[in-house]
């Protein structure tokens, strides 16, 4: 009867920790005419998981598309919310060596505006295969110390379904905001 009692409360604490975090996953392509529209979802998801279920920590990934989009809100955001936290989960430092300067400069500004910044590797990758193996295990710390995962996700196979589907195995609730 202890062990069972020990393991509950082990569980409480374990999800006291993770109830006020979320992560960001999605596709690094978005339809310009629906980034409008995703923007205001996104904004109103992590609006209504602040005000409502009181998530302050917000883990982003650094990836170009969604992965920006949800950092540079959460940048934003942190003006009125002061209390708002960003994190970076990132496979490697090198990962934007081979972006176009817009995107190495956006990604420049979410690193200097982050609360944290975690790699998954010091070192760049050294093949395809070692790049998959850096980029799934920062989808897991992503997931790992999440609640919730907010996600852009139309199906398919890929990093977004890995995380996707990595955090429905570890029971977070996913709030998917893509739209046909």
């Amino acid at each position: 009867m202890y062990e069972q009692h020990r393991i509950a409360d082990n569980i409480e604490e374990y999800l006291g920790e993770k109830k006020n975090s979320c992560c960001f996953t999605g596709h690094r392509n978005i339809d310009d005419s629906k980034k409008p529209e995703l923007l205001k979802r996104l904004k109103a998801t992590i609006s209504y998981l602040y005000s409502e279920n009181g998530v302050t920590e917000y883990y982003a990934g650094g990836a170009v598309g969604f992965d920006t989009m949800a950092a540079v809100l959460i940048i934003d955001l942190k003006r009125i919310h002061t209390d708002m936290r960003l994190i970076l989960e990132l496979p490697y430092r090198g990962q934007s060596k081979k972006w176009s300067d817009n995107d190495k400069r956006i990604y420049d500004f979410i690193l200097s505006c982050a609360d944290e910044v975690h790699y998954a590797s010091d070192r760049d990758p050294k093949n395809s295969h070692e790049n998959t193996i850096f980029m799934h295990k920062r989808d897991q710390a992503l997931v790992d110390n999440s609640l919730y995962c907010v996600a852009y996700y139309s199906g398919g196979k890929g990093g977004t379904g890995y995380t996707v589907n990595y955090a429905a195995e570890n029971g977070l609730e996913i709030i998917n905001l893509y739209d046909e």
